[in-house]
């Protein structure tokens, strides 16, 4: 009976404890193994910090890229027109562009972020580099950008979700250069 006991204990223990065996845990996560809901990205567990082993680890920092995911829709362009679009996490992105006649016109491509130098700039799936890259500023769910050319053109946008009409009526443009209503960005 007492043998049975503490291969009962044993095992119990190794349960409680599994994950502490786990050698891609490098940070002894207390009981928990699945990732709380954090970016696998951010370099450490968004998890609960009592009792992890990591003594003098400090909140991930939350970058600028992190600030900036989202939809967002113009609210001042330097242009007549309206434009929504989406930076994903993944580096992708969807500019809906209703700029001259017609509807929306639908760009997709690649960005990315400077963290140092807050610098936003991309290139279409095309190839093509935006119009010009962008200082970004943000202020909660208000983005600011400001093309890095000559101009310094200013845009401002709000952080909404982009309306079902506008993604299910516009017109997919697989080449961004010589289009007659060339992309803003």
């Amino acid at each position: 009976m007492k043998r049975t006991l503490y291969i009962l204990f044993a095992a119990f223990a190794i349960i409680a404890c599994g994950d502490k065996m786990d050698p891609d845990n490098q940070g002894g996560n207390s009981g928990n193994t699945e990732n709380s809901g954090g970016n696998e990205n951010n370099g450490g567990n968004s998890g609960n910090n009592g009792g992890n082993g990591n003594q003098g680890t400090t909140e991930p920092t939350v970058t600028l890229a992190s600030k900036i995911v989202g939809e967002w829709h113009s609210t001042s362009l330097p242009v007549t027109g309206d434009i929504y679009f989406s930076l994903a996490e993944d580096g992708a992105f969807e500019l809906y562009q209703k700029i001259g006649d017609g509807g929306y016109r639908l760009y997709r491509g690649t960005w990315k972020v400077d963290e140092n130098k807050a610098i936003l700039s991309g290139k279409y799936n095309d190839g093509n580099a935006w119009a010009a890259s962008y200082s970004v500023s943000i202020d909660k769910d208000v983005l600011t950008l400001t093309s890095e050319n000559e101009a310094k053109e200013k845009s401002t946008y709000k952080k909404v979700s982009i309306p079902a009409e506008v993604k299910e009526n516009c017109v997919v443009v697989v080449k961004s250069a010589g289009s007659v209503n060339a992309p803003l960005l």
